[in-house]
């Protein structure tokens, strides 16, 4: 276990199981100030709305990143939690608001990459393995379907979905009417369709009849966002 050898500096609890695992034995260092919190990873700056989270373990929360303000929403108040699983990383200044609907929530599967200024609006539902990648951002009630990967400066509309194993490339902005298909790249403003992304498909190890099969949910959570 790391930090077995800290025991002066509340770091004996932590077991990583997050998979991004080998990012953690430095963070115990005790001059870099994260502390243990209910099984995660907490740095001293982050901004935790505890009141209003339900959350698993073993996630790294950096400097200052804020989970749980309000939804940017100037017609709609707050309501409700958000729900995050376990083995996610949160990078510095990331963000995660709260849901305008108790019955939806702000949810945030397992193993999911964080970069530094992501941003996560209220109510969207991240499923599990995804990355997103510096400064990039989702608008309110976006579904992010597993192992997607949205690169630098990418930002995705409002009541939208993205396809499992889609790569929306750097700078891109997925539009309103822009269909993002699972396992296919995008690329430009507004986004459109390039290739098979194959080197995500052969990474995730799904083959065409996996990607069929999730294609025809994505055909279903469209029409449940639409």
């Amino acid at each position: 276990m790391l930090g077995h050898n800290l025991p002066n500096h509340g770091l004996t609890d932590f077991n990583p199981g997050s998979i991004f695992s080998h990012e953690v034995e430095p963070l115990l260092s005790p001059n870099r100030g994260y502390q243990i919190v209910k099984g995660n990873l907490v740095h001293e700056t982050a901004v935790v709305n505890w009141r209003s989270l339900s959350i698993g373990t073993h996630n790294i929360i950096g400097p200052y990143v804020c989970l749980g303000e309000d939804a940017e929403n100037i017609s709609v108040k707050s309501d409700g939690i958000i729900k995050i699983g376990s083995g996610n990383v949160f990078k510095e200044h990331s963000t995660v608001n709260l849901p305008t609907d108790p019955s939806l929530n702000t949810i945030i599967g397992d193993r999911n990459y964080f970069m530094a200024h992501a941003h996560i609006a209220h109510d969207c539902v991240l499923e599990d393995n995804i990355v997103m990648c510096n400064q990039s951002s989702l608008g309110g009630h976006v579904r992010v379907m597993n192992g997607a990967i949205l690169a630098l400066n990418s930002s995705v509309h409002q009541f939208q979905v993205i396809g499992s194993w889609s790569m929306i490339g750097m700078n891109c902005c997925v539009t309103k009417t822009t269909k993002i298909l699972p396992g296919y790249t995008y690329v430009g403003v507004p986004a459109r369709r390039l290739c098979l992304n194959k080197i995500g498909l052969e990474r995730n190890k799904v083959d065409i009849v996996q990607l069929k099969l999730e294609t025809k949910r994505f055909l279903s959570l469209k029409k449940e966002v639409a």
